[in-house]
């Protein structure tokens, strides 16, 4: 979920002015405030069809390398990833995006790296537990 094509740790240093907007923002990183929706019975029709849905309020920063898990309750939980603009700096934060108002909210989840975590994985095991590896 989210990300920036194909930008890494290396090319951070090296993008091109165009690519960076007035504020020092890379441009080309997925933006958390616009989502599309795809029924799963449409895809195996001949005629799939997706959706734009808007988030208005406020929404994750820019990321790569997190994770994200559909919970229980059908929401989706996003923990951490990498921070595009400084490159190989880890993020401390989880989000929870409510799939019934399409808002998103900041969750304070203790016992996480203070200096953030990338790169992992993220997965239910069990209704009420979900494993963050690696």
């Amino acid at each position: 979920m989210g990300g920036c094509d194909q930008w890494s740790s290396n090319t951070i240093t090296t993008t091109a002015p165009q690519d960076i907007n007035d504020d020092g923002v890379i441009t080309h990183c997925a933006s958390f405030d616009t989502l599309f929706t795809l029924s799963s019975n449409s895809v195996v029709s001949d005629n799939p069809k997706a959706s734009r849905i808007t988030i208005s309020g406020i929404v994750p920063p820019a990321r790569l390398r997190s994770c994200t898990v559909v919970m229980p309750n059908n929401n989706v939980l996003m923990i951490g990833g990498e921070d595009p603009l400084k490159g190989n700096i880890g993020l401390a934060d989880a989000w929870i995006l409510d799939t019934q108002s399409w808002t998103w909210e900041q969750q304070d989840i203790r016992g996480l790296p203070a200096d953030g975590i990338m790169g992992h994985s993220c997965l239910l095991a069990h209704y009420d537990q979900i494993l963050v590896v690696g």
